[in-house]
């Protein structure tokens, strides 16, 4: 049985799950969509949309013209979310917006921290529109406008609204902000090319002081290999172990170690990098194919492991999951996207099961 959004509020509330949840009000909904709307006009492919702080997925419902991502970490309101958003992350602040391929981000985010939240998202999106719903002090903020300058980014006022007669009330003043990136189709055909609005350069230029000019240069292997892996999660098993959080560490062992190594380029000679033809550029694609490659390897070792769920289906239901999961494997692996991503896995096979019978 489906809660209402009065029992959901109840619920995150008595399950100490609220995480300051102002749901979005039907106004500021409609108000996006019209906009949304004459955005895409000319286009009919739709548009993917990622939610950060999703809720009970009201807004991704509303507006959401394709896939639907969500970002959430109270547990009822992951359990409330329709079987077809797909949830890419928890902890909000342990997220990398960097890879999301999504067309638009939206957000309305805890007010207490509303600005450290759109400094992320500003930064890291590699969507073509932002939509936030934030405090009318935002424009006050020299980090947040900075953060705009940096992506070079269009900005635009939707509108001023309340939550004074919202299912939630609360007396803050809000200003729907739009930010415009580019467009959506073009985003990461710009982001392969190294864009100097790419967010993972923008990035990798604030993180890496490295002194090189723009050639190509070749990889190198590091890490755990596949058998070490593979020795790790039998032995976990064995001893009744958490494999999720086995996995995790591993993980985080790997990403540290992978930036640690990236790190020593700084310390080389800028003169002798542009001799050995190292580039800006390169370390910096290298390093995103890196991250990728690793997220992929450790979620398709999870995903290897549902053998008990995807027994029961069907050849062309489990090639369905399947191709689901593996197209999602740019979330960041941690526990407790394992768990959204593990419930998500539950909803669908279900459906699955049903749709057999």
């Amino acid at each position: 049985m489906t809660s209402t959004p009065k029992q959901l509020l109840d619920i995150v509330k008595t399950t100490g799950q609220d995480f300051e949840w102002y749901p979005t009000t039907p106004e500021i909904i409609q108000k996006i969509k019209a906009d949304l709307e004459h955005e895409y006009r000319l286009e009919s492919r739709g548009y993917s949309l990622l939610d950060c702080g999703a809720g009970d997925g009201r807004v991704l419902n509303a507006l959401a013209k394709g896939r639907k991502y969500a970002i959430e970490k109270s547990k009822p309101l992951l359990n409330a979310l329709d079987r077809d958003i797909f949830v890419v992350g928890t902890e909000f602040e342990e997220q990398t917006l960097l890879d999301k391929k999504v067309d638009v981000v939206f957000s309305n985010p805890p007010y207490s921290v509303f600005e450290s939240w759109a400094i992320k998202i500003i930064r890291e999106s590699a969507s073509g529109l932002i939509y936030l719903v934030i405090p009318s002090r935002w424009s006050k903020s020299d980090a947040i406008n900075q953060s705009i300058e940096d992506r070079s980014a269009t900005v635009s006022i939707l509108g001023d609204f309340d939550f004074l007669d919202a299912e939630r009330k609360a007396r803050s003043n809000v200003q729907i902000v739009k930010i415009d990136l580019g467009r959506p189709s073009d985003n990461w055909r710009r982001s392969s090319r190294g864009s100097s609005d790419d967010p993972f350069a923008l990035w990798f230029r604030e993180n890496f002081k490295i002194d090189a000019k723009d050639r190509e240069f070749g990889s190198t292997s590091f890490g755990h290999s596949s058998e070490a892996v593979a020795e790790r999660i039998e032995a976990t098993l064995v001893k009744g172990g958490d494999i999720v959080q086995t996995l995790a560490e591993l993980y985080q062992h790997e990403i540290d170690s992978l930036i640690q190594t990236f790190r020593k380029l700084e310390s080389i000679d800028g003169d002798l990098l542009k001799e050995l033809n190292v580039s800006k550029e390169s370390v910096c694609g290298a390093l995103k194919l890196r991250i990728d490659g690793l997220k992929n390897r450790y979620w398709s070792e999870l995903f290897n492991r549902f053998d008990k769920v995807t027994s029961k289906l069907t050849g062309e239901s489990r090639s369905k999951l399947l191709k689901t999961l593996t197209e999602h494997t740019h979330v960041d692996f941690t526990v407790s996207n394992a768990y959204a991503i593990v419930v998500w896995v539950l909803k669908n096979a279900n459906q699955y099961f049903d749709d057999q019978l």
